[in-house]
């Protein structure tokens, strides 16, 4: 006899994804700001460039790693990508990516 779970399903929502970088070194911190623009390249197969926007800009510093994080927002709309892959993120020009 198949097994039916007695639990409840979840449906994940993929129409607007949530990019979080956190790994931005910290002599970046006073150059990123939310609404600023950036682009990600997923991992393969999914290699093309997306632009999207800063959201949130983590107000707390790992001093051990001299690192802060970000948040992004992707609209997905289109579902282009699946959520949980890997990506690089992108900063304005000149700034480095993580």
């Amino acid at each position: 006899m198949p097994h039916v779970s007695p639990g409840i399903a979840h449906q994940a929502a993929v129409t607007d994804l949530v990019v979080e970088a956190l790994v931005l070194p910290f002599g970046l911190f006073p150059e990123v700001h939310p609404g600023d623009a950036a682009t990600i390249v997923p991992e393969k197969p999914f290699s093309r460039e997306i632009g999207v926007r800063i959201k949130t800009v983590d107000r707390v510093i790992d001093s051990a790693a001299g690192t802060f994080g970000v948040l992004a927002e992707l609209d997905n709309t289109k579902q282009a990508l699946p959520g949980g892959i890997r990506c690089r993120l992108r900063l304005g020009a000149g700034k480095n990516s993580s």
